[in-house]
């Protein structure tokens, strides 16, 4: 039992794109945050079938897709400076060793940026589920928020262009997912 809830056997829940978002944000000459996002990105999420706790993810997202609302900084962000997504189209999480503390979660993701794999500790929260129906079925939703922060060169990203003494692009990246999932219940677990 967490938190009163009885855990069922883990099943496969749905991603819903529409309501979850992959975004990150950077110090920009030290003075400002820079936000992006990638666009296109999917994941096969397992989580408990009652509670919707996850259990594990394997996310991926396109490189091409990122968009931080300015077009040269985006073709410059998909350029061999960051993540030439010519040659490395897609990133990749795999979150694992999940501990929960009532609806706080910690656990660690195994993220592939280009050609370099690491792992690095991630927290979140389920911040809540709800039973809906859409008119096709009985549905539970789960919502989430996740954030880790990855130093940037590590994986590859080595643009390192100074100003005045100051790094152009921060080293640090905070890595920020809000994460909606879906089971219908009529489906079986499993």
């Amino acid at each position: 039992f967490i938190a009163g809830v009885a855990q069922a056997a883990p099943a496969q829940w749905n991603l819903d794109p529409a309501h979850s978002e992959v975004g990150f944000k950077v110090r920009h000459l030290g003075i400002a945050n820079v936000r992006g996002v990638f666009k296109n990105f999917d994941a096969k999420i397992m989580a408990d079938a009652k509670s919707g706790r996850l259990t594990s993810v394997e996310a991926t997202a396109q490189t091409a897709s990122i968009d931080t609302g300015v077009e040269k900084r985006d073709g410059h962000l998909r350029s061999d400076d960051f993540f030439n997504a010519s040659k490395y189209p897609v990133l990749k999480a795999t979150l694992s060793d999940l501990k929960w503390k009532g609806n706080k979660v910690e656990g660690k993701a195994k993220l592939t940026i280009r050609d370099v794999t690491k792992t690095v500790p991630v927290t979140g929260e389920l911040i809540g589920t709800q039973k809906v129906n859409f008119g096709d079925g009985d549905q539970i939703r789960a919502g989430y928020t996740f954030t880790t922060t990855i130093d940037r060169k590590a994986f590859g990203l080595r643009f390192n262009a100074m100003a005045e003494g100051v790094s152009v692009v921060a080293d640090d990246v905070a890595i920020e997912i809000q994460l909606e999932i879906s089971r219908r219940l009529d489906k079986p677990a499993g």
